[in-house]
């Protein structure tokens, strides 16, 4: 099965979800499931599009994946047409529509690092010792371990948000957290931002 039949993209409207839709439909649905399952909880409450990037969805397959999304809380909206979709998938040509972000669909490990002026995502993990520099948000879809500098450029609106957070050290907009990480009884999402000029940590 192939595993970029489904791609996850966040900006600042929302989830964006890219369809290989040249793919049977079928796969389709069963890499969506997978996806919505690994990050279960992480998405709740989250605006997402279906981006079908070969061709345009017919109706029953459309409310089909907008159900999965729903099943894990996501709130499915239309979107644009499928002709207005060119931007996602031509980055070097055409603006992206929304919050630019950088997607890297893999784990950080020990040694890496990641410097970007706008928003990060990582589709993966942060292993101790890997760091993460960015201008605004951080996302981490799974467990953050490593060193997490938010809103380098200043922004004391930047976020940093993972599915397990409890990085070897986190910093907003030069604030940098002294305090304790949260002991979660349950595999819970963490945010952390800034608040009366101290970083703060709660459920997402």
């Amino acid at each position: 099965m192939n595993q970029n039949t489904i791609n996850i993209k966040g900006t600042k409207n929302g989830l964006v979800i890219l369809l290989e839709a040249n793919h049977r439909f079928e796969e389709i649905k069963q890499q969506l499931q997978k996806k919505m399952e690994s990050s279960r909880g992480f998405f709740t409450g989250a605006k997402c599009t279906l981006y079908s990037k070969d061709k345009e969805l017919v109706p029953d397959q459309q409310l089909e994946l907008e159900a999965i999304c729903r099943e894990y809380g996501l709130n499915p909206d239309s979107g644009p047409s499928v002709s207005d979709l060119d931007p996602i998938f031509s980055p070097k040509k055409y603006s992206m529509p929304g919050e630019p972000a950088l997607l890297l669909n893999k784990t950080l490990r020990s040694g890496q690092k990641i410097t970007h002026p706008t928003n990060i995502v990582i589709l993966g993990d942060v292993h101790r010792g890997a760091k993460i520099n960015a201008g605004e948000n951080i996302l981490v879809m799974g467990n953050c371990y490593g060193t997490t500098n938010a809103g380098i450029s200043g922004d004391k609106t930047a976020t940093i948000t993972a599915f397990h957070l409890h990085p070897q050290g986190m910093s907003i907009a030069g604030i940098i957290f002294d305090g304790q990480y949260p002991v979660p009884a349950q595999r819970t999402p963490h945010k952390a931002k800034i608040s009366r000029d101290n970083i703060i940590i709660k459920n997402k």
